[in-house]
């Protein structure tokens, strides 16, 4: 009787487009019925090998985006010596600018791409994001004088403001709910990566020759982005492209037919209940959902910088240099930028286990430990104590640094990002929280080489450390747990 009631349930799905899954109540093994209908044969959650594909060519712009947030930590110091390619001396006045004029480009890029991204789709928002970022790194191979590298700065920025609003929205839009998280992470992996690049490469090469081969991995995703990977079948399903969208979808996954049609149905509901907002920046302050979405997205990117992280990743060089540390700084970063690519890893891993909300309360909290002391090592230092023998330390804090901030908020961030809004307000809504995020970032990369300059390096740690228990009680009281849960879950979550 169980196996007929089965049968005829699964004969109804089928012609309703549904699927019907029944879960037996009884648990003995013996029961022919419940070996019939045992959970195994249920269906299993597979991921195409090509959506792994995808999501890795997209963030490879990721990639180019860590080069150039650390970009100036290799250069700064080969342009302040006689290997430099300026035809004149640069000041505190200059280094702070070529950090700050990045974070300017990055205020602009999310409102210059973030509309294309409606307007144009995903796909070619992207292709057009990866321009600037080309002409300015080709910019900095060339130039000699410092107002070009003023010009690439900005260039280069807009194009990782304009990445990271966009990358997130549409890695977002082509990922399951059950891979989302761990897929997401594969940003933070390749901006790491990037990162990590400038520490290990840039020390041992000139400027002009290290800049050229920047300019790899941004070709290398114009071409394979532009001719292999599909556009969002959201967006498709959004500008009522539908048999568009079924083909992106058969691309991206490893699903029969059925499985793609029940995927569709579900897309089609989800845009069905989120059409009644136009798209504009007011209309992200009409509904409660939205206005909560957006003050868990503002608070978080205000969380994120003032961490120091920009300032820690620009000056990283400078940093070791200025504590003292026996170990030679172009091999104290490498180190650093090593401990920080591979705990993504770990993230990636722990991120649908153990829930976005908790991995960036901890990542927050445990900031405020190296910070700290940071701060007061350099206080010591500052006072005439003799720090040679604990002068391993500020490697140490940094080690600490960076895999408390890339367990939890340097990946987990940007995957919220992509989940708390509508689908036709997240590029509007990602833009407006991106520029906020480069506010804070200019403020943050400006003002830190003039702190440390005129107030000391312990008195910006301090800064950091105070902003990372703030933003913890932030996290704690404010932000919701989306592990686990669908696009549209999510927003009826936090509609209530």
């Amino acid at each position: 009787m169980v196996k007929q009631f089965a049968e005829s349930a699964l004969l109804n799905s089928k012609k309703t487009g549904y699927e019907v899954v029944y879960k037996p109540t009884t648990n003995d093994p013996a029961d022919k019925d419940f070996q019939y209908l045992k959970p195994e044969q249920e269906g299993k959650k597979s991921d195409s090998a090509f959506l792994y594909f995808a999501v890795f060519i997209a963030d490879l712009l990721g990639f180019a985006g860590g080069v150039g947030l650390s970009w100036t930590s290799p250069v700064i110091p080969k342009l302040q010596s006689s290997e430099s390619p300026l035809n004149a001396p640069i000041n505190v006045f200059h280094i702070s600018l070529l950090g700050a004029l990045l974070a300017i480009g990055k205020a602009v890029g999310p409102f210059v791409f973030g509309h294309l991204a409606d307007r144009i789709g995903r796909k070619k928002t992207l292709i057009a994001i990866s321009v600037p970022m080309l002409m300015g790194m080709v910019i900095f191979a060339f130039a000699t004088d410092i107002r070009w590298y003023y010009l690439a700065r900005l260039l280069y920025g807009m194009g990782i403001g304009g990445c990271s609003s966009i990358l997130s929205v549409y890695i977002g839009e082509i990922t399951e709910q059950h891979n989302r998280g761990k897929l997401g992470c594969v940003y933070t992996m390749l901006l790491s990566l990037g990162i990590l690049y400038p520490y290990s490469v840039g020390p041992f090469l000139s400027v002009r020759m290290f800049c050229l081969s920047c300019l790899i991995p941004i070709l290398i995703f114009i071409i394979f982005f532009t001719i292999f990977v599909p556009e969002s079948p959201l967006y498709y399903l959004k500008v009522g492209r539908k048999e568009d969208a079924e083909k992106a979808l058969r691309v991206l996954r490893n699903k029969s037919d059925h499985e793609i049609q029940r995927e569709m149905l579900h897309f089609r509901e989800f845009l069905d209940t989120n059409t009644g907002q136009s798209g504009s920046y007011l209309d992200l302050f009409k509904t409660r959902g939205l206005r909560r979405s957006l003050s868990i997205g503002v608070g978080l990117m205000i969380v994120i910088q003032c961490t120091g992280v920009g300032a820690v990743t620009s000056y990283m060089q400078n940093i070791f240099i200025a504590s003292g540390s026996y170990i030679p700084p172009q091999y104290a970063t490498i180190i650093v930028g090593c401990v920080k690519f591979l705990i993504v890893f770990v993230t990636s891993y722990v991120v649908e286990r153990v829930g976005r909300r908790m991995l960036l309360f901890s990542s927050a909290l445990a900031i405020t430990v190296p910070t700290g002391i940071l701060g007061l090592y350099f206080f010591l230092k500052s006072c005439g104590f003799d720090m040679d023998c604990v002068s391993w330390l500020p490697v140490l804090c940094l080690m600490v640094y960076v895999v408390s901030f890339n367990f939890g908020l340097g990946p987990v961030i940007w995957i919220i990002i992509g989940e708390i809004f509508p689908p036709n307000m997240r590029a509007t809504a990602s833009a407006f929280v991106n520029v906020v995020c480069y506010v804070g970032s200019f403020l943050v990369m400006f003002l830190y080489p003039i702190i440390s300059e005129y107030l000391g390096m312990a008195a910006a740690f301090w800064i950091f450390s105070c902003c990372c228990l703030a933003g913890s009680v932030f996290i704690y009281f404010v932000v919701p747990e989306t592990k686990g849960k669908s696009l549209a879950e999510i927003q009826v979550m936090l509609s209530d």
